[in-house]
């Protein structure tokens, strides 16, 4: 009885440790088998390590002065993946509110680098939604554009959203 209980105990542990891993690692399947939870566990560290060692040479290099930014990419986190799938609708309001409708497909790091968009257009991110398969990523933000040239500014974050 006493081995029983040890078993049950270790299987609900595991059982947890998978659920932790689900939730943690990207694009994963919410029923996804636990050998696909592996494999997209392992496929996903090694992605951050390459991550992070591309940040630590581009720290040494940005230290010493020996290399910049390619032009149009300021920020070494934000990462373009053009692609000719991808989708952005715009509605404007009269009070400077437009609703950007988003279909791209699905990668590692996405939301964040079209939440990216927003900040570095500063625009205020007033809501978003989203819904998400393997393949696919529709999000629908609402965003208060103001300041200077709302048209252009706005018409600025649709085209790095398609350079995404």
């Amino acid at each position: 009885m006493k081995k029983e209980g040890l078993e049950r105990y270790r299987r609900f542990k595991m059982a947890e440790s998978y659920d932790l891993l689900l939730s943690m690692v990207p694009n994963l399947c919410p029923k996804a088998t636990r050998e696909k939870i592996l494999c997209e566990t392992i496929s996903y560290i090694q992605s951050l390590e390459k991550e992070i060692t591309k940040l630590e040479n581009q720290l040494k290099n940005s230290s010493s002065g020996e290399s910049k930014p390619a032009k149009g990419n300021q920020n070494p986190n934000y990462h373009r993946y053009p692609d000719m799938n991808s989708s952005v609708n715009v509605t404007v309001s009269s009070n400077s509110i437009a609703f950007f409708g988003i279909q791209s497909p699905v990668r590692p790091r996405l939301l964040t680098d079209i939440l990216m968009v927003f900040h570095n257009h500063k625009a205020e991110v007033l809501a978003a939604n989203v819904a998400s398969n393997q393949r696919e990523l529709r999000l629908t933000v609402t965003a208060a554009v103001i300041n200077g040239n709302i048209e252009g500014k706005i018409e600025r974050i649709k085209r790095d959203l398609l350079t995404l």
